[in-house]
C-alpha cells in the first residue's frame, strides 16, 4: 500500500465517521426530546446528554472551521513564497503536520462527546 492510499483510506474512515456520528447526534436528540415531561423540561440526565449532543455539533463545526482557517492562512503564504521565487503559484508544497493536529483534537473531543451523551441516555434508560 502506497502512502496516497493509505492517506486516501484515513480521509474515508474519518469522513464516514464524521457523517455516521451527525446521524447518531441527530438521532440522539430526538431520543432526548421524547424524553420530556409535561412542562417541556428534561430531566437531569436527559438534559445532560442533550449539551454534550450540542458540544459535538460545536466540535464538529469547530473541527472544519479552525482547519479551514489554518490551511487557508498557510496556503496562501507559501503561494506568496512560491510567487516571489519562480513567478508562479504551482508547484509542490510540504503542508506541515501542525495544521492537522487542531482537526484530530476536535474530531477525537466530538466523538468523545458523543459517546459520552448516549452513555448518560443510557443510564437514564436502565434506571
Amino acid at each position: 500500500m502506497t502512502n496516497k492510499e493509505v492517506w486516501t483510506q484515513y480521509k474515508e474512515y474519518s469522513q464516514s465517521t464524521s457523517d455516521i456520528s451527525r446521524k447518531l447526534a441527530f438521532a440522539g436528540i430526538a431520543i432526548c426530546w421524547l424524553f420530556r415531561d409535561q412542562n417541556s423540561g428534561f430531566p437531569k440526565l436527559v438534559f445532560n446528554a442533550l449539551i454534550f449532543l450540542l458540544v459535538f455539533f460545536l466540535f464538529d463545526l469547530l473541527q472544519y472551521l479552525i482547519t479551514t482557517l489554518l490551511l487557508k492562512k498557510w496556503i496562501r503564504k507559501e503561494e506568496i513564497r512560491m510567487w516571489e521565487t519562480t513567478n508562479k503559484i504551482e508547484g509542490n508544497y510540504q503542508k506541515p503536520t501542525w495544521i492537522d493536529m487542531p482537526a484530530f483534537t476536535l474530531f477525537t473531543c466530538k466523538i468523545i462527546a458523543l459517546i459520552i451523551s448516549f452513555f448518560l441516555l443510557g443510564i437514564w434508560l436502565f434506571i
